[in-house]
């Protein structure tokens, strides 16, 4: 992440400019793809992606580059914490389930799902 803390820093950007992209990175722990401002309608644009396993999760973030930017920050961060939360969730009950039926305790139906006796037992393993 050494290099990557660098994308987010700018030397002609304003102070509350990377205060945002300071917060913002805290937040994603995620790489910078592209950073731009379009001077014309003073927008500010970022798109990030992180990659969690074998999930790749992109985003990007356009908003006008005004103070009302600083307070879009934290419900922002706040949404994409919780949906990184939910990723690795989601990402550990997958692995849970491979593990069940390498176990044998998961045997595949006709339809190529998985039937699972108790989900107590994916808490097990």
């Amino acid at each position: 992440m050494g290099g990557t803390s660098k994308l987010f820093e700018c030397s002609t950007a304003p102070k509350a400019e990377s205060n945002i992209l300071s917060s913002v990175k805290e937040c994603l722990k995620g790489k910078v793809k592209t950073k731009e401002f379009i001077a014309l309608n003073s927008t500010l644009c970022l798109s990030f992606e992180n990659i969690i396993d074998d999930v790749r999760l992109t985003w990007r973030l356009e908003a006008l580059k005004a103070p009302v930017l600083q307070h879009l920050v934290t419900p922002l961060s706040m949404a994409l914490e919780e949906s990184i939360r939910q990723q690795f969730s989601v990402v550990e009950t997958v692995k849970k389930l491979r593990r069940a039926y390498a176990a044998g305790k998961l045997e595949r139906n006709a339809l190529g799902g998985f039937h699972v006796d108790s989900l107590y037992h994916l808490t097990d393993l």
